[in-house]
């Protein structure tokens, strides 16, 4: 019988003052699953498409991977901007890969109380506010991804660091706040997850 895995994606919300972050809360989701799905309190707007740049939906621009037995043999398929467009795990001799997310991705809300902006990134859904981005991968087991916004106030430097031991794909968001200007800020990143049932067995 195979065990479960589990996708865990952090997402940070996070108050701006001055340009120093200070964290208020940790939320995580799981590709194991089992909650209702919520509402988002972030609803993206489509923004106008000048300066925007295309969408990476689709493919990998890099794997992380790790695992030397058939049963921890992780894959993390990551695009340009920051998407994580597959997680899977396992063998073709185990009936594997286990396929476990096909598409993510995340928003940033900026001064939501007073004259709210916001800039997203949902892959296959599209994406807006954000401009091109540049990549560094450290290992086999990190990437990190940096992004402006294409109104030059924020810049957005996301983290990935697959840890097979726990069966988890960490995501951390660093937001830098370019304007000298206090904004408060949120975060959220979403995934659509496949169904898991040949894990199961």
């Amino acid at each position: 019988m195979f065990r479960s895995r589990q996708l865990f994606l952090p997402a940070l919300v996070a108050t701006f003052v001055g340009g120093a972050l200070a964290a208020t809360a940790l939320t995580g989701a799981s590709a194991s699953g089992g909650a209702a799905p919520r509402t988002s309190p972030l609803r993206p707007r489509r923004a106008s498409a000048k300066g925007s740049v295309s969408p990476l939906s689709a493919g990998c621009t890099v794997h992380l991977t790790a695992g030397a037995t058939p049963a921890q043999n992780y894959d993390a398929c990551i695009n340009g901007h920051g998407n994580v467009n597959g997680f899977s795990w396992g063998y073709a001799s185990l009936g594997g890969p286990f396929q476990y997310l096909d598409n993510e991705g995340y928003c940033v809300t900026r001064d939501n109380d007073t004259s709210a902006v916001h800039y997203y990134d949902g892959g296959s859904l599209g994406e807006a506010g954000f401009g091109a981005s540049t990549t560094f991968m450290g290992s086999s087991k990190t990437y990190t991804v940096t992004r402006t916004t294409l109104d030059g106030v924020l810049k957005v430097v996301q983290n990935f660091f697959l840890k097979p031991a726990t069966s988890q794909l960490f995501i951390g968001m660093q937001i830098t706040n370019l304007d000298g200007v206090s904004h408060e800020v949120g975060v959220e990143r979403f995934f659509h997850r496949t169904s898991p049932a040949t894990a199961l067995r």
